[in-house]
């Protein structure tokens, strides 16, 4: 059996370097994707990918989403305020989470947060990664450059505090297979902010903003609007803590356990 997360290296090539490109040629997808017995998709996004670039039938892909781990709950108050004294986080704070590359969408992210009214920090968190230099030039040039702050990789026992403690979680990513991040906080009853493109939509559903990942002026409005609109807000960290529950590895378990049937019958 072969699990695809995602067809990324395809349909945006640009954003990997040659020896990635270099490497995923190696590998020969198509190949492998022939030979499968069978084939698991993350989502409904990436099987339609395979059935368009590859041309698999339907039948042969079967989708089995992954989930929170169990970690991804609502911090407690003091949880939150000892994540804010480590990281010095002394404003209220937009949080990325993610590497920092360039199907991340983070420059688009800083030039929205330029255009933001509310007085809160934007926060960076995550290893560098491919053509990253960009992004730390555009924040250093940033009219907003003393409120924009790179953690760099943070451990796994912070992300549930830090998203918790976030005004919310923006991911204006231009493709995700699945995305995890935005379900972490949900889980973690963090508002989310997403680009629509690819499975965005299947992960948050109505429990987010889900905004075009190329319009700025898009991104920076819900920002503003999650901000400044605690009711909106609050009704995004209910709808989003209900949404989550709905991905568990118990059922990513059960769709598993009736793939391997059908292969070996």
């Amino acid at each position: 059996m072969l699990t695809v997360h995602d067809l990324s290296f395809i349909r945006y090539p640009d954003f990997f370097s040659p020896k990635q490109r270099l490497w995923h040629t190696a590998v020969r997808p198509a190949m492998l994707l022939r030979k499968a017995a069978a084939v698991a998709a993350v989502s409904e996004h990436t099987k339609a990918d395979l059935i368009e670039m590859f041309g698999l039938p339907p039948e042969r892909i079967s989708v089995v989403t992954p989930a929170a781990s169990s970690a991804f709950v609502p911090a407690s108050a003091e949880a939150m305020a000892d994540i804010r004294r480590q990281y010095r986080l002394e404003r209220p704070f937009f949080l990325y989470l993610g590497v920092i590359e360039p199907r991340k969408n983070i420059s688009g992210m800083i030039a929205a947060f330029d255009k933001i009214g509310v007085d809160a920090d934007l926060v960076i968190a995550g290893a560098r990664g491919w053509l990253c230099d960009d992004v730390y030039a555009q924040a250093e040039s940033s009219k907003k450059r003393d409120r924009i702050r790179f953690l760099g990789p943070v451990p796994e026992e912070h992300k549930a505090a830090l998203l918790s403690a976030a005004l919310a979680l923006v991911y204006p990513s231009y493709y995700e297979g699945f995305g995890m991040p935005p379900l972490e906080a949900m889980a973690c009853g963090t508002p989310v902010i997403a680009g629509h493109g690819s499975s965005m939509g299947e992960v948050v559903g109505d429990a987010g903003l889900l905004v075009d990942p190329h319009d700025l002026s898009e991104i920076a409005d819900a920002m503003d609007a999650v901000s400044a609109d605690g009711r909106l807000a609050a009704d995004f960290r209910a709808r989003g803590l209900l949404r989550a529950k709905k991905f568990s590895w118990e059922k990513s378990a059960e769709s598993l356990e009736k793939l391997f049937a059908r292969i070996f019958g």
